[in-house]
C-alpha cells in the first residue's frame, strides 16, 4: 500500500511538472495571470510614445527678416537718373537766384538771330562777387564743360603753347589770355569726348587722370572744387538725350555753377545731327530762363563752307576750328570785361 500512495504522488508530481511547461494551467488558475496586449503577443514591454511630427502649436514660426532687402535696394546706385516728364521737370527746376528785368527779354524760338557775342547782363557781376566773397572761384581761371571740340588739345590749348600766336591778338585780347593763363591747356575731367550733360553728372564717367578728384565725385563737381573757375562755358556737343532730360541735366549743371559763384556761360553748337535742333533750342530757352549769356557758335559758322562742318555732318573743319577758338576768346574777354 505504501508504495502505490508513493507512486500515485510521483505520477502527480510529473502531470503538473509537464503542465507547465506547455503553458497551460490547470483549471481555476487563470485569474491570477496578467493578459498581454493585442498584436503584442510574447512581449510585455508597454508601447514607446508615438514620435511627434510637426512642431507645437505653441512654438512661434521663424520670422522671415525683411532688414536684407531694404539693405540691399539702397546699396545699388543707379548709373544715370532718370529725368520726369516735361511738366514735372519744369516744376521740380529751383527759380533763377539772378533777376534779369533790366535787360530786354530775348525769343528763345528766335535764337538763330541771336549774335555771335551778346551784350553781358549785368547781374552776372553781382554772381562774380558772391563767389569772390565765399572763396570758391579763382578769377584768374576759366573751365569749360563739354565732349571733344571742348577739350584743350583741338581748342584753347594753342593760346597757352604757341605766343606768337597770342602777340599777334588785339591787346585787349592778349590780357585775357595773360589773366587766365593756366586754364587754356590742362586736363580737365569735365572735357572729354563723348560727353553729354546727363554724362558730366554721372561718377563713373569721371576718368580722375591726375588723382585729383574724391572717390565718386561726378567730373563737373571735381572741376569746379579744384579748379575753381570764375567762368564756366557749357559746351556739350552732339548727344541723343531727350530735349527733357537734356533739360533736366542742364539745370543741375548750371545751378551747381551759380551756386559757387561762377558764371555759367551756354554755347551753342555747329550741327544738327539730331535733327529738331533741340539742344540748341534748350540753351536758348536755360539762356532766357537764368538771364545768362548765350555764345552763338552756331551763328558764327553759317557763312563758311558746308557751315563749317566735315563730310561727317559733325566735326569741325581747319576754317572753323580757327572761328570755334577766336569765338570762345572773344566770349571770354567780354564776360570777364563785364564782371571785373
Amino acid at each position: 500500500m505504501r508504495y502505490l500512495i508513493a507512486g500515485l504522488l510521483m505520477v502527480g508530481l510529473i502531470i503538473v511538472l509537464l503542465a507547465g511547461m506547455n503553458g497551460t494551467l490547470p483549471s481555476g488558475s487563470a485569474k491570477n495571470v496578467v493578459s498581454e496586449p493585442a498584436g503584442q503577443s510574447g512581449n510585455l514591454t508597454p508601447a514607446a510614445e508615438p514620435i511627434r511630427t510637426e512642431e507645437p502649436s505653441s512654438l512661434p514660426a521663424t520670422p522671415v527678416p525683411t532688414a536684407t532687402v531694404t539693405a540691399t535696394l539702397n546699396l545699388v546706385p543707379s548709373a544715370t537718373p532718370d529725368a520726369p516728364d516735361s511738366s514735372a521737370v519744369v516744376n521740380a527746376t529751383p527759380k533763377p537766384s539772378p533777376t534779369t528785368e533790366t535787360s530786354p527779354t530775348p525769343d528763345a524760338a528766335a535764337w538763330k538771330e541771336w549774335p555771335v557775342i551778346p551784350a553781358i547782363p549785368q547781374e552776372m557781376r553781382a554772381i562774380y562777387e558772391r563767389g569772390l566773397a565765399q572763396g570758391t572761384i579763382d578769377p584768374g581761371a576759366f573751365s569749360v564743360l563739354g565732349d571733344c571740340q571742348s577739350e584743350s588739345g583741338d581748342f584753347l590749348g594753342v593760346f597757352e603753347d604757341n605766343p606768337e600766336l597770342v602777340s599777334t591778338l588785339p591787346e585787349g585780347l592778349q590780357e585775357t589770355v595773360t589773366n587766365f593763363k593756366g586754364s587754356f591747356n590742362r586736363y580737365n575731367p569735365a572735357a572729354k569726348s563723348g560727353s553729354s550733360a546727363g554724362s558730366l553728372l554721372y561718377a563713373a564717367w569721371n576718368d580722375n587722370k591726375e588723382g585729383a578728384c574724391l572717390y565718386g565725385e561726378t567730373p563737373v563737381d571735381c572741376e569746379l572744387r579744384v579748379h575753381q573757375p570764375s567762368i564756366v562755358f557749357i559746351h556739350t556737343g552732339t548727344h541723343y538725350e531727350t530735349q527733357e532730360r537734356n533739360w533736366y541735366y542742364l539745370t543741375i549743371i548750371i545751378d551747381k555753377i551759380l551756386a559757387r559763384g561762377a558764371v555759367p556761360v551756354l554755347v551753342t553748337k555747329a550741327d544738327n545731327l539730331e535733327l529738331d535742333e533741340h539742344i540748341n533750342l534748350n540753351m536758348a530757352k536755360l539762356a532766357v530762363k537764368y538771364g545768362l549769356p548765350l555764345w552763338n557758335f552756331w551763328s558764327s559758322v553759317q557763312d563758311l563752307p558746308d557751315q563749317g562742318l566735315m563730310p561727317n555732318g559733325m566735326h569741325l573743319t581747319a576754317a572753323a576750328h580757327e572761328v570755334h577758338r577766336l569765338g570762345a576768346l572773344e566770349m571770354l574777354d567780354a564776360v570777364w570785361l563785364a564782371v571785373r
